[in-house]
């Protein structure tokens, strides 16, 4: 969902640059119907993407805090800075702000590594959950068998 959600604004906004505020992005997208319509699909698909990022928080939060499992692979991830950024979006998206986009979701998603260290995060939960579950691919909660 991120990387599409990425896609989408980078190859749609190519005309905006990094930082650009909500606010100077729909003096430009009402110039260009273009602009206007890739702005549209990004701020309806920008909740969901946020709803992934407050799960994966709530897998981190367990981890550290109730779960208390270790892997070296997950516990040098999550001593990575990116963990109060996710923390911070996470909130935000889930607690009420005067703002559409609040301070702390901007300051996760601008940071062009976060998609990185998010992919990776995820990639080495699923690893660790399917050996630890002993799950086949196409096997897991909810699934059938």
């Amino acid at each position: 969902m991120r990387r599409q959600y990425l896609q989408l604004l980078f190859n749609g906004l190519g005309s905006l640059r990094l930082g650009t505020t909500p606010e100077e992005a729909v003096e430009l997208a009402k110039a260009d119907p273009t602009i206007w319509r890739t702005a549209l699909a990004a701020l309806y698909a920008f909740p969901y993407m946020s709803y992934y990022y407050g799960g994966m928080y709530v897998v981190v939060e367990a981890w550290m805090k109730r779960l208390k499992y270790r892997d070296p692979e997950i516990d040098e991830l999550l001593r990575s800075p990116f963990v109060a950024m996710l923390r911070g979006h996470r909130n935000a998206s889930f607690h009420f702000s005067s703002t559409y986009f609040d301070s702390r979701m901007r300051a996760f998603i601008n940071d062009p590594a976060s998609e990185d260290w998010l992919g990776d995060l995820h990639e080495a939960f699923t690893r660790w959950f399917r050996f630890n579950l002993k799950l086949k691919p196409h096997e897991g909660p909810g699934r059938s068998q």
